[in-house]
């Protein structure tokens, strides 16, 4: 089998999928307690649906945060669910 019929072959098997969810923090007064706040948000999201997941925009913004989630999968429908 050549490289590339290898290449599609993986190809056809793997199913990415990718969210970007952008949250509005009204009670977050500085960056310390927006950090705590995401911090332990992200750390749920990875536990309980086992992804990946970082925040990712609005760093510097005290009451926005934007949070990319990835998962990857040999199932296109259970990447659909994640």
């Amino acid at each position: 089998m050549s490289t590339g019929q290898k290449e599609s072959s993986l190809a056809a098997k793997v199913a990415i999928g990718i969210a970007r969810v952008v949250l509005h923090l009204p009670e977050s007064g500085s960056l310390k307690s927006k950090r705590q706040v995401v911090s332990g948000l992200l750390r749920r999201i990875r536990q309980e649906l086992k992804v990946a997941a970082a925040e990712v925009g609005e760093l510097d913004r005290w009451q926005l945060a934007e949070i990319a989630i990835v998962t990857v999968s040999g199932d296109r429908r259970q990447a659909d669910r994640v």
